[in-house]
């Protein structure tokens, strides 16, 4: 974790702290959402039982206050680069209306707003600010999308449009039952990886040598967690995030623009030093 700042960029940690303060909001909030979910799946025999049977049973969405929160996070990391963007603008004597840090997805886009952000600012910020824009790739080499490109567009989603909905999303169903051994079997489904809603099969073995005994027990284990919304995100950035972990994808940006983005612009603040904890 990058060390506190202290003027001229106090403010600027401000910002990063409060997002900080509003992710631990976060996860605090969602544990304890899990933890009243505590029954997520319901295992079955077939009335004939032939067949056992799991099933994603929770119809439950999480609270809107858990996506507000989200919102206050994306605006708190926005707002950080803006005033750093903002206060070296200052160092250099500049008074604009359009203090805002650029982010740009598209090249052509980025260089026809140039010169709304860029006179007078120091020819080596400006070199930097062009390296860290999400073009001309949005992902990297592991199909991750740029951090800078993620806040800009979630932002601007929570800002005018909507609130970021989350939802479930499973990672992976392990699963024991030493009887099955006594059986010859067919595993019908055996849920590897993906959203989760009401109803959502996730096993069904099928047993080929006879019926199952009735006190047949198998024991399910489903490893999941929250997730950005698909229909919100395809609808109105074009691109499916349902697959991004919403507590992953958020300490992603944060730690990216805490730890390189924010350090990369110290050289323009001489004054600049980090405190010791």
């Amino acid at each position: 974790m990058s060390q506190p700042l202290i003027e001229p960029l106090g403010d600027c940690q401000a910002k990063l702290d409060r997002a900080r303060e509003h992710f631990d909001e976060l996860k605090a909030g969602i544990n304890a959402f899990v933890q009243t979910e505590a029954r997520p799946i319901w295992p079955e025999l077939s009335a004939d039982r032939t067949e056992y049977v799991v099933t994603f049973i929770t119809r439950a969405t999480l609270p809107l206050r858990l996506s507000t929160i989200v919102g206050e996070f994306l605006y708190n990391l926005r707002s950080c680069l803006d005033h750093m963007w903002w206060k070296l603008a200052r160092t250099q004597g500049i008074r604009s209306d359009r203090p805002e840090f650029p982010i740009y997805d598209d090249e052509k886009s980025f260089w026809g707003n140039a010169g709304k952000f860029f006179p007078g600012m120091p020819p080596e910020a400006v070199a930097l600010v062009v390296r860290l824009q999400p073009f001309p790739v949005r992902q990297d080499a592991q199909g991750l999308y740029h951090g800078l490109w993620l806040l800009h567009k979630l932002g601007n989603i929570d800002k005018h449009r909507l609130l970021h909905l989350i939802n479930f999303y499973g990672i992976k169903l392990e699963y024991e039952a030493e009887r099955l051994r006594e059986f010859t079997t067919e595993v019908v489904t055996l849920f590897s990886s993906g959203p989760l809603k009401f109803g959502t099969e996730l096993l069904r073995i099928r047993s080929l040598s006879g019926p199952f005994p009735a006190d047949m027990t198998v024991y399910p284990k489903l490893i999941y967690s929250l997730a950005l919304d698909k229909a919100t995100t395809d609808a109105e950035i074009g691109v499916d995030l349902s697959g991004y972990l919403l507590l992953e994808t958020l300490d992603h940006m944060l730690t990216w623009i805490s730890e390189d983005v924010i350090p990369a612009f110290f050289r323009f603040f001489p004054g600049t030093i980090t405190r010791q904890s």
